[in-house]
């Protein structure tokens, strides 16, 4: 019997590789953390889900190698969502005797974790970037103002490790006034951020599996249609699009960076002409829309990590196009936040009636067969958790 393990089922996003697994006939068993509210573990209410399991917080990556071992017989195949997984399975060596994985090196992790670095790095590979600066580049804030491209996005180097929500890692600027008043504030908190000139255009956005020498051996393409907050946060209505180029720049990127595992690479502006804004180094927010799209993504993944040599990801696309996935709750509060900055209440209420009706849209969380996870997420939502 095939075995996968799957941590962090607090995040929406994990449900995606457990739902694929436990469809290709694994047995799978979902992890968190003993911190955690058992409530708040939203994939822990999933059908998909052979077991699960609380690990303490302290001394995780050796709870999680005593539960590996456990589990007997043929290795599993274990999928680290969040960070904190991904660096268990680098700082406990013996986990690799006990599991089937791959996550990046330390260094891989660092230099994707860092938009300054990964833009420099993405320039010397010939992969198109927005113009972008920051206060070690200039003589001094005033230079830097003068030069900046508006309107322009002030960004943490890496928000994220600073603990930030995707929407509190990065303020806009419209002109140099702002900029003088809002960059010394950013740096306070965060020395050097860059400053980056706003691309029109939609957010997309490529998902990889790269295997263990770096090589691209699965995709999945997208554009972001919307999201919440509008003014950048997190998609809420995606569509699986094809994107040579995006998968073109992925592979040069990755490969340069001898990343490996999963990431996902978001850029902004068009799918002919995308521009690389960073690089996710593990599973990514809007993961579902792989269920919604019949991505092999996390097939391969496991594949890969059990030691299936995969050819190179080619041009077929290993998932369908044009397919349309939202998150109802986040569709609905955009739609709200739209209307209070004065969008036009016809047309904007006619879009979002048709994305919230129209079935061809499928729902990335709330899943025929498996809605647990989503009425506990609403629950939570409603008790305010």
């Amino acid at each position: 019997m095939k075995r996968a393990i799957v941590t962090d089922l607090r995040y929406r996003m994990a449900l995606a590789p457990v739902r694929t697994l436990a469809a290709a006939g694994y047995e799978v068993t979902g992890v968190e953390t003993d911190d955690i509210d058992p409530k708040i573990a939203i994939g822990f209410y999933s059908k998909s889900l052979t077991d699960k399991v609380f690990l303490p917080k302290e001394g995780f990556g050796r709870a999680l190698l005593e539960l590996c071992i456990k589990k007997g017989g043929k290795k599993p195949v274990l999928v680290p969502v969040g960070r904190a997984a991904i660096d268990a399975c680098r700082r406990v060596p013996e986990l690799a005797d006990a599991a089937d994985f791959i996550v990046p090196s330390g260094a891989a992790m660092e230099l994707s974790d860092d938009k300054w670095r990964l833009k420099c790095l993405a320039d010397k590979l010939g992969v198109p970037t927005p113009a972008t600066t920051a206060l070690s580049e200039h003589r001094d804030i005033e230079e830097l103002a003068g030069s900046a491209k508006y309107p322009a996005f002030v960004k943490f180097r890496n928000g994220e490790l600073m603990g930030l929500k995707p929407a509190e890692r990065y303020r806009i600027v419209a002109g140099p006034e702002e900029l003088l008043r809002v960059y010394p504030l950013m740096a306070a908190r965060d020395p050097d951020p860059i400053v980056q000139e706003r691309v029109t255009g939609r957010d997309v956005g490529i998902a990889c599996v790269t295997d263990r020498n770096a090589e691209l051996v699965d995709y999945i393409c997208y554009e972001s249609l919307r999201e919440f907050p509008a003014s950048g946060g997190p998609t809420c209505l995606a569509r699986t699009v094809s994107s040579p180029a995006m998968v073109r720049y992925a592979r040069r990127l990755l490969k340069a960076l001898d990343f490996t595992g999963i990431s996902m690479l978001d850029f902004k502006g068009s799918i002919e002409e995308p521009e690389l804004l960073e690089l996710n180094p593990r599973v990514w927010g809007s993961a579902n829309i792989c269920d919604t799209a019949g991505s092999t993504l996390f097939l391969s993944y496991a594949r890969a990590a059990a030691g299936e040599e995969l050819p190179p990801a080619g041009p077929e696309l290993s998932y369908r196009e044009g397919v349309t996935m939202r998150f109802s709750p986040q569709n609905a509060a955009s739609f709200i936040s739209r209307l209070r900055a004065g969008a036009p209440l016809l047309s904007t209420a006619v879009e979002y009636i048709r994305t919230a009706l129209d079935r061809s849209v499928k729902d990335g969380f709330n899943i025929p067969g498996d809605r647990g996870p989503y009425r506990r997420y609403i629950l939570n939502l409603l008790s305010g958790k």
